[in-house]
This record gives C-alpha cells, sequence and structure tokens, in this order.
C-alpha cells in the first residue's frame, strides 16, 4: 500500500466502501440484504496506470467472514460512458478475477470510476474504485503537455556579459492531480552561453501546483560575453533556451518528458552600442576631412568627393531596407529586435557623420553665398 494514503467512507445504497483514493488498493466492504458480508479486495500498479498502456489488470479477490466467497460472483467490470478505457473480465480462479483495461493514448489523465457490479443470489450489487490514469512517465514514452512553461516576456532577450534574469510560470494543466515540481534545468543552443544557473524557488508551497493553476518562478544566469565575430555579425539569430522539468503527477510517479525550447535574442551591453556610435561618427569625421584637404589640395575634384560620398549613403540605404524587410533589427536606446549588430550601429554613424557633414556644410556654403549676393 502506498505511503500516500487517503482512505473516505462511500456510502453507495446497501454497500460501503473504504476507498485507498491515493493507492493502489480499493477495499469494498459489501453488505448484502441478508447481513452476509464480503470483502471485496482491488488492487494494481499505480505506475503502470498511464494512456496507452494495453494491458493493465486489476486484481480482484473475495472473501467472506460468514460464508462462502463463492457466492458473490463479479459479472462485470465497467469504466463511465464516453471515456477512452475498454474492459473486459477474466476469471482467475475461485473468488479471483482480473479486469483487464485497455486504457487508449487519447485517454485524458484524470481518475475514473469503474464500476463493479455482483452478483449474489437474486441481488445486484454495485460499488466501485477510483483508477489514478496517467501520462508516460519517460521522455522515450511520448510526450506530455499536462505541464508547461510559459515566459514572462516574449521575445526573449538577454544581454550578453553579465548576469540576466528569466521570469516565467508554470503551469500544472491536470484536471485532478496537483503537480509536484522536481527539478527545472536550463540549457542553451551553445553550452558556454549560459554559466553560474540559479533557479529561484517556485511561488508555491512545497513547489506543489495544484490542479489547473499557474505558479510563477524564475531563474538567473550569467550569459558569455562576446567575441570579435560577434561584434562584427551579431550574435546567432537561432539561439535557443532549453528548459527541462521533472515533476510528479501526485501519486508518487515522476515524470520527466517536459522539453521545452523558447527563441531568444541576445544583444550586447548598451555601452558597446554607444562605443559603435561614437566609433562610426569619428571614422565619419575623419574621412570627411580627409576628402575635404584632398579637393582643397586640388588632388580629388567635386566629382569624386561627391562618388566617395554616394556610396557609403548607398551602403546606408542597403542596411534600411534590410532593417525595413525585418531581417536587421537594430534599435541603440530600446531593443526590439532580434539582436543589435554593432558593426550595423557603426555604420550608421559613419554614414551619419558623412551625409550629415556633407549637407551641413552644403547648407552653410549656400547661406554665404547668398550674403555675399546682397553686399555686392
Amino acid at each position: 500500500m502506498s505511503s500516500n494514503t487517503v482512505k473516505w467512507l462511500v456510502p453507495v445504497l446497501l454497500v460501503v466502501a473504504t476507498l485507498n483514493v491515493y493507492g493502489s488498493t480499493c477495499e469494498l466492504p459489501i453488505t448484502t440484504s441478508d447481513k452476509r458480508v464480503f470483502i471485496v479486495t482491488v488492487t494494481y500498479e499505480v505506475d503502470q496506470a498511464y494512456a496507452g498502456n494495453e494491458y493493465f489488470p486489476l486484481e480482484v479477490s473475495i472473501t467472506s467472514n460468514n460464508g462462502s466467497a463463492a457466492d458473490l460472483v463479479l459479472k462485470e467490470c465497467r469504466p463511465p460512458d464516453g471515456t477512452k478505457l475498454d474492459t473486459r473480465l477474466e476469471s482467475a480462479g475461485e473468488s479471483r478475477y482480473k479486469c483487464v483495461i485497455n486504457i487508449k493514448n487519447e485517454t485524458d489523465p484524470r481518475r475514473y470510476r469503474i464500476d463493479f457490479i455482483f452478483q449474489y443470489a437474486n441481488q445486484s450489487l454495485t460499488n466501485y474504485c477510483l483508477l489514478a490514469v496517467g501520462v508516460r512517465m519517460n521522455k522515450d514514452a511520448g510526450g506530455n503537455d499536462r505541464v508547461s512553461i510559459k515566459p514572462k516576456a516574449n521575445p526573449i532577450e538577454f544581454q550578453a556579459s553579465r548576469r540576466n534574469e528569466f521570469r516565467f510560470d508554470i503551469h500544472n494543466g491536470f484536471p485532478d492531480y496537483p503537480a509536484v515540481i522536481k527539478s527545472v534545468t536550463f540549457t542553451a543552443s551553445s553550452p558556454d552561453l549560459l554559466s553560474n544557473i540559479d533557479v529561484s524557488s517556485l511561488d508555491a508551497p512545497s513547489n506543489q501546483i495544484d490542479p489547473l493553476q499557474t505558479t510563477h518562478a524564475s531563474a538567473k544566469f550569467d550569459v558569455a560575453g562576446m567575441t570579435l565575430r560577434d561584434l562584427l555579425i551579431g550574435f546567432p539569430d537561432k539561439a535557443h533556451l532549453n528548459v527541462d522539468v521533472t515533476y510528479t503527477d501526485g501519486f508518487g510517479r515522476t515524470i520527466s518528458d517536459l522539453h521545452q525550447e523558447f527563441p531568444i535574442a541576445l544583444r550586447p551591453r548598451d555601452r558597446v552600442l554607444y562605443l559603435a556610435i561614437a566609433i562610426g561618427v569619428i571614422v565619419g569625421t575623419l574621412i570627411k576631412i580627409y576628402l575635404q584637404r584632398l579637393k582643397s589640395q586640388g588632388v580629388i575634384n567635386n566629382r569624386e568627393v561627391v562618388k566617395a560620398v554616394a556610396i557609403t549613403v548607398i551602403i546606408g540605404l542597403v542596411v534600411s531596407v534590410i532593417a525595413l524587410a525585418g531581417q536587421i533589427k537594430v534599435t541603440a536606446f530600446e531593443l526590439t529586435g532580434s539582436y543589435d549588430k554593432p558593426i550595423v550601429i557603426f555604420i550608421i554613424g559613419l554614414t551619419g557623420a558623412l551625409v550629415g557633414a556633407q549637407l551641413l556644410m552644403s547648407w552653410i556654403n549656400r547661406l554665404g553665398g547668398k550674403g555675399e549676393t546682397k553686399d555686392s
């Protein structure tokens, strides 16, 4: 008998049943109209009561303290109408029976009432046992969506070279069973991306989530810094966070097949983006000064200056078109895209310095020309 034992006293017409709901044994005392007392014991293996088990036997034995146990005959074991459970009755010897249940794959994991119909002389007596059907209990046996993880933020965004916090909800979709969380494990698509992972305690007593309820949780971990490749082309856009949860369904059955993957956006720290902008502006300004110097020395003419600036403008336009198409999203002060590329920030700063300086100088020259015309 299981240690998680709760006994219910259930009166059913002439029958009083003592049900061991959370265990693997149901004891059904049956009293007939002529005061005969029979003890019907139903046993089963809880860990085998899962959806997809085509041969699940309930062992039924009958005893009596005041007469022959053979006087009470089990005629039928019957599940509720409309369920995905099929039953058949087999004889296993004198006053012993086997109720074999086909628990179909699509059976909902919950408690089911199994009725036992007995014949005693000219009386038909009925009592029942509650069968706790669960899900398959490991990753190789099939998927399970009764417990699920839902991130608080969408999309999930982490910042490189610093400690990040990941907030999420855990939902228990079992209609009858509590879910007791045993472990939550985080990994990333790149093994060295996350380190020093700390999963905070769940916002639930004893890590237990009641049926059809949701609890809050969070985890903290360090995200790796940026490499030179990351600075040039950005973080991989297919990075994802793996979450594995192990829990029990309230009957001691451990379930470890909850595995979810979430795409994550990675971006450098803000100071890296600011530095990329500054470098872009400085480089753009130096190029502008150099071009102006070459022009003043007569090394290049206006056409060649315009050509050099035009090339830079085209680069900026290409970046803008890609950004509009949704392939690259760059935001320096508010992250809204999948990741920020310092190289793109650099190009924007460079383009802004060149084009902005060119437009500003043209505007100043036009003002100067108008002033000279008026003076003359």
